[in-house]
């Protein structure tokens, strides 16, 4: 699984730096499963990080704080938007799709 996603990730990068010939900055439409993706992340990290700045005790994580449940609801929708995004892939490679609008 690790070669064909390294493999695709640099497939990706070959693809858009042949679109941009010269260096200078450009602008990518990023699709919305994956834009949501880095909404969810940057609040989880938001999180965590205030998470390090406070008093920590032992078992506090398991503790359901109002914190501790948006921590694990923003876990759980993040590896289901991949999860499902993983299994269209599939499905897709199954049914012989071609992957060009990765």
């Amino acid at each position: 699984m690790l070669p064909s996603f390294s493999k695709s990730c640099c497939a990706l990068t070959d693809r858009l730096k042949s679109l941009v010939s010269t260096p200078r900055f450009c602008e990518l439409d990023v699709a919305p499963e994956f834009q949501k993706i880095f909404e969810l992340q940057e609040e989880q990290a938001g999180l965590v990080a205030e998470t390090f700045r406070s008093l920590c005790f032992p078992g506090l994580r398991f503790i359901p704080t109002k914190k501790n449940k948006r921590r694990y609801a923003l876990d759980k929708e993040i590896k289901s938007i991949l999860r499902n995004m993983i299994r269209r892939k599939e499905q897709d490679r199954q049914n012989g799709k071609s992957g060009s609008d990765d």
